[in-house]
Order: C-alpha cells, then structure tokens, then sequence
C-alpha cells in the first residue's frame, strides 16, 4: 500500500535551496499549543481598533513566524470579500525582521 507524498511532487526536481525554503516557508506543522496561541491572539485583538501592531517576540523555535503567518491568512479571509471590493484595505500584513549584526536592535531602523 503507498501513499501519496505530503509535498509538491516537483519538489523532488528543486535544488537543495529551493526545497529547504519549501521546508522552512510554506510548511506550518499544526502543533496544539500553536492552535490554541493562535485562537487567544486573534480573540485578543481588538478587531474595532483602525489600527493596531502586534509584536511577538521569544526565544528561537517557539512558533512565532508560525502563529503570524497564520494570523494573518485567519484576517485576510475573513475580510477576502472586502477587499475584492475595495483593493486599498489591507486588514493585516506581515513583517520578519532580522536582529542586526551588531548592536541592540532598534525600530528606528525601519524609518
């Protein structure tokens, strides 16, 4: 009995690199603590604010890029319909920043 792969089968065909991104991009595995983190930031924001930042930090590894890009794919289907009729509403975006090389990091670096 075989079954079918859990990944794209061109994914075979990639470089080293490209599958690796695959990996580390597109894979988000479904861990309960991630679900749960998830549902209590999204019923934590405050969805009547005009606008709102959400920061999540801790150590590496925890699911913090995991639980964004899933916050953010939750908003921008929920509001799918809005935004085919009004293309300028952007109900939520991502942001990955990097920690400098050197130094403490600082948000004045993004003005």
């Amino acid at each position: 009995m075989s079954t079918a792969p859990m990944f794209p089968a061109d994914l075979l065909t990639k470089s080293d690199d490209e599958r690796l991104a695959y990996y580390k991009d597109e894979v988000i595995v479904d861990h309960p603590a991630l679900t749960d983190t998830l549902e209590e930031l999204d019923s934590k924001a405050n969805p009547t604010l005009d606008r709102r930042l959400i920061l999540l930090v801790g150590g590496t590894g925890l699911g913090k890029s995991a639980v964004a890009k899933k916050l953010v794919a939750r908003r921008l289907a929920r509001r799918k319909e809005q935004m085919l009729l009004r293309p300028e509403i952007v109900p939520a975006f991502l942001i990955e920043l990097e920690p400098p090389d050197r130094g403490a990091f600082d948000f004045a670096t993004l003005h």
